[in-house]
């Protein structure tokens, strides 16, 4: 349960409430519990929320979080538009005026629901689906779990180059006149995606976080204009021993009819091949699994069936997958 300011920023910790039978977290839970600075968990029997999480919210939450007069922008639902549970908070100079958004419209110009909260969800699913692409071991429904996920995916949005894009959420339902224009959202930028799921792997093995900056995620990649890229060598499927030039696929050939043959008949055949010697580094060679293009087409078809499976299962795949999974047989 975020909140969203019209200037295009989050405001204050995201509001997280479980699902707990006794409808509250016990000494030992609250230990082993993730804790960050950006995130306020609380609990319920059903997972659902209640006037007192309400009230609970706009104690903990939106008060600390407001320094000065505001509009707060509430949908229709009864536990949250009493005007008893934020007359009780705001008091003193500060000033809170409410206002509703009729029933049946949230899709229509509730501003999390119109676009926000597509990207938070964008991010969540795009970690879910790492995890099944590359078969980590990792429970992500576990309770540690969700709550790390969401407490980066909030750190993540704080960033500036997100806030046109939260300014839209405003302008598409209404309140905003201003077209915020041309921004970046998170579905458009696959590798900040992916730099979150690293992240996260990450916070896995931790047990608190404290946001202290914002990072901002840029990605430079070399092209053919930059002074230091190299272009493929349109050659190395050649390789020379000893002097003879042979592509890998003719070293095979002359290991494996040497195999039935002998030295005599494969000179005949193979008018190159000089010596004993020299058929015995082509054979090491050859066993040493040959030149880069063959251990490219082992990769290729490596990332070709892994691209299959993750379609089958219906998973997202992008360029981004198809590169870690080449650098992760690449390493194996």
């Amino acid at each position: 349960m975020p909140i969203i300011s019209m200037i295009g920023e989050l405001v204050g910790p995201v509001f997280i409430y479980l699902q707990k039978p006794t409808g509250r977290l016990g000494p030992r839970i609250q230990r082993s519990i993730y804790h960050a600075n950006n995130i306020y968990v609380t609990c319920s029997k059903s997972g659902k929320l209640t006037k007192s999480h309400i009230q609970y919210w706009a104690e903990k939450v939106l008060r600390p979080s407001v320094a000065d007069d505001c509009l707060l922008l509430l949908d229709s639902w009864s536990a949250q538009t009493d005007p008893s549970i934020y007359d009780k908070i705001f008091t003193g100079n500060i000033k809170c005026e409410k206002l509703q958004i009729p029933p049946k419209t949230t899709g229509d110009i509730q501003p999390l629901d119109r676009y926000f909260f597509r990207q938070w969800k964008y991010f969540k699913q795009r970690i879910c689906d790492r995890i099944a692409i590359d078969r980590m071991d990792i429970d992500i429904t576990s309770r540690n779990s969700i709550l790390k996920m969401n407490s980066l995916i909030q750190n993540q949005l704080t960033a500036r180059k997100f806030s046109p894009m939260i300014k839209y959420s405003w302008h598409s339902s209404g309140y905003l006149q201003n077209d915020p224009s041309q921004f970046e959202n998170v579905q458009e930028d696959h590798e900040l995606a992916d730099h979150l799921f690293l992240l996260f792997d990450q916070l896995l093995n931790s047990t608190e976080l404290l946001v202290d900056n914002i990072v901002t995620l840029d990605f430079d990649y070399y092209n053919d204009d930059d002074d230091e890229y190299q272009g493929e060598d349109n050659n190395e499927d050649l390789t020379s021993i000893d002097g003879v030039t042979n592509s890998y696929d003719t070293m095979c050939s002359i290991i494996e009819y040497s195999k039935t043959h002998t030295f005599l008949s494969l000179r005949n055949r193979y008018k190159n091949i000089k010596s004993k010697e020299q058929l015995r580094r082509m054979k090491r060679y050859v066993d040493s699994q040959g030149t880069k293009v063959q251990k490219l087409r082992c990769i290729d078809e490596f990332v070709y069936a892994e691209f299959i499976r993750a379609r089958e299962s219906s998973l997202s795949v992008h360029d981004s997958d198809v590169r870690r999974l080449a650098l992760k047989k690449h390493a194996a």
